[in-house]
C-alpha cells in the first residue's frame, strides 16, 4: 500500500515533490481500500456502463448513495442546462487528439 501527499505544489511540473510511505501489509491495505469503498458513494459517483434493457447499446450512468439509498442518474447530475449546452458543444469540436 502507498500512502502519498497531494501533489499541488507548482514545482512538480518539471520535478516531482510528491512525499509518501510504503507499506507492505495486504490486510492493513484491505481495511483501508474497504472503508474507503464504503463511504465513497456518499461523496462521489460512480460511473457505470449499463446495457440497455433489449441489449441493443450501452449507456453512461451515476451512481451515489442519497439519504442512504443508491440512486442512479441517467445524465450527468448536479449540471444546469447552460453546463450541459456546453458539454454538447465541447463534444463536437475536432479536440479528441488533445485529450
Amino acid at each position: 500500500m502507498f500512502i502519498g501527499s497531494l501533489n499541488m505544489d507548482p514545482r512538480s511540473a518539471r520535478l516531482n515533490t510528491e512525499m509518501g510511505i510504503v507499506l507492505d501489509s495486504a490486510p492493513l491495505a484491505q481495511r483501508i481500500l474497504q472503508g474507503m469503498n464504503d463511504g465513497l458513494l456518499d461523496i462521489a459517483y460512480r460511473l457505470e456502463l449499463r446495457a440497455s434493457p433489449d441489449g441493443s447499446s450501452r449507456h453512461l450512468t451515476w451512481v451515489t448513495r442519497e439519504k442512504g439509498q443508491l440512486t442512479t442518474y441517467d445524465s450527468e447530475p448536479d449540471m444546469n442546462p447552460l453546463q450541459h449546452l456546453g458539454i454538447g458543444f465541447l463534444r463536437v469540436l475536432p479536440i479528441k487528439e488533445e485529450l
